[in-house]
């Protein structure tokens, strides 16, 4: 079984606090002045027996988690940073352009900021339910140019959420597990012959289920499953 992450920042933390006593503890020096009357005092006392060789096991220890911590913690936790915001970014992305094309395919014409609004999947519902999807899926069917602009989009969507999942260790199961069934999601749709038979009907199936925050399973909720994992990367 795995550590989760912050487990092993925690014990490498924890044991980094323990070399730095051990270092006063084994070095036969006085109680440095700063260390004085504190509750630590005490405890360098009764462990104060001259170690060299434990001396430098605990110099050695800090030296390297120094090291780890400049060299690996920081960059990974940048990079995770930066390619968390990014596909944040895109997914947003994502959604914008796909409801603007569902409003173009319905033969409707709204402006930016309705189109804004209905990135909030409440919205989404309002707008879209009853009679409204359906003229969605009917300008799809009659529009190949439509449909082929909403498959690009999917499509640039899972090369930034593969190029995540190739960049980021992703411990969590649950979030990995995600992302990878969204991509599969995606590649099924465009290269399984039991949804290219009827694309338009199994796209407007998909993209219900992202815009609208809707599932077989668990039907409509109130957090979107896709953002919620792309924040706890």
């Amino acid at each position: 079984m795995k550590m989760p992450k912050h487990w092993v920042g925690g014990l490498l933390s924890a044991l980094a606090v323990v070399a730095f006593v051990g270092m006063f503890a084994f070095s036969g020096e006085p109680v440095v002045s700063f260390l004085e009357r504190t509750s630590a005092e005490p405890v360098l006392i009764a462990l104060g027996t001259p170690n060299t060789i434990a001396f430098n096991l605990c110099g050695g220890y800090l030296i390297t988690v120094l090291f780890w911590w400049l060299v690996v913690f920081l960059p990974d936790r940048q990079r995770r940073r930066v390619l968390r915001r990014n596909l944040a970014w895109q997914y947003a992305e994502f959604r914008r352009r796909a409801i603007q094309i569902c409003v173009w395919a319905a033969g409707l014409s709204l402006n930016t900021g309705q189109i804004e609004e209905l990135t909030d999947p409440v919205e989404f519902k309002k707008f879209f339910g009853g009679n409204r999807w359906y003229d969605v899926a009917n300008g799809l069917q009659g529009s190949e140019l439509r449909l082929h602009e909403l498959q690009t989009e999917m499509e640039v969507f899972t090369q930034e959420v593969s190029y995540t999942l190739n960049n980021v260790m992703i411990q969590d199961d649950d979030v990995h597990r995600l992302l990878k069934r969204l991509n599969e999601q995606i590649f099924r749709l465009r290269h399984d012959v039991k949804f290219t038979d009827d694309s338009v009907k199994y796209v407007c199936q998909f993209l219900w289920s992202v815009l609208a925050n809707w599932s077989f399973v668990t039907g409509y909720t109130a957090d979107d499953p896709i953002k919620k994992r792309i924040d706890k990367l």
